[in-house]
């Protein structure tokens, strides 16, 4: 029995060890993604400041300038784009190990409560 009872204190103290360290990746991702947005905005607002720079020139549709602005624009609409997949991506495994700890938790509490009857 005192056997039996050493084990799933083991068994305790090992799921408590990986929520743990559960908890500590889905912070790591969380801030990864925080990171993420903020580039983000930052590359919005360049893209309206450039925008700006191009209304400024006025029409001129053959100015190379303009040209050179557009392009910066698309560029940095890709960097976008590409940002957003990857905070979508960073959100995702975050939901996953978010799941993968509630799951553990649920384990715990179940032995928990097995433990104790």
């Amino acid at each position: 029995a005192e056997e039996g009872i050493q084990t799933k204190k083991h068994t305790l103290k090992y799921f408590d060890e990986r929520i743990e360290a559960l908890k500590e990746q889905i912070a790591a991702l969380q801030g990864e993604t925080e990171e993420r947005r903020i580039q983000i905005e930052e590359l919005k607002k360049q893209i309206d400041s450039t925008r700006y720079q191009i209304e400024e020139l006025g029409d001129a549709e053959d100015d190379e300038e303009a040209r050179q602005l557009r392009r910066q624009i698309e560029i940095k609409s890709a960097e976008i784009r590409d940002l957003e997949n990857k905070v979508a991506q960073k959100e995702a495994e975050y939901d996953e190990w978010r799941e993968k700890v509630n799951i553990k938790q649920k384990v715990i509490n179940r032995r928990s409560q097995s433990r104790k009857r």
